[in-house]
């Protein structure tokens, strides 16, 4: 069977574009720079994804999430890396045992 992609590409704004991208989505692909500001803003988004996954569209997945401007020399990007890589493993172990 075929798979067919359509790419919405929406800020990580939690405005009504976003939103109804989001209830319309099976899955959401979420790019985020190797910072401290962006990372708190991924925070808000995955509870704004879990959310809309309880109200509005319960097939809706993270289907993963994409390390930008990442300055792998540095300690600090390097951590905020590991840390989210942290974050998706949980939260694939969770699902698992769910």
């Amino acid at each position: 069977m075929e798979k067919k992609v359509l790419l919405i590409d929406c800020t990580l704004s939690l405005g009504m574009i976003t939103i109804n991208a989001l209830v319309c989505a099976d899955s959401v692909l979420i790019p985020v720079q190797a910072s401290y500001l962006p990372v708190k803003g991924l925070e808000q988004f995955i509870r704004t994804i879990g959310k809309v996954k309880r109200q509005n569209n319960p097939k809706l997945e993270i289907e993963g999430i994409l390390m930008t401007m990442v300055d792998t020399r540095t300690n600090y990007a390097k951590e905020i890396s590991q840390s989210v890589f942290m974050f998706m493993m949980e939260k694939e172990k969770c699902k698992h045992e769910k």
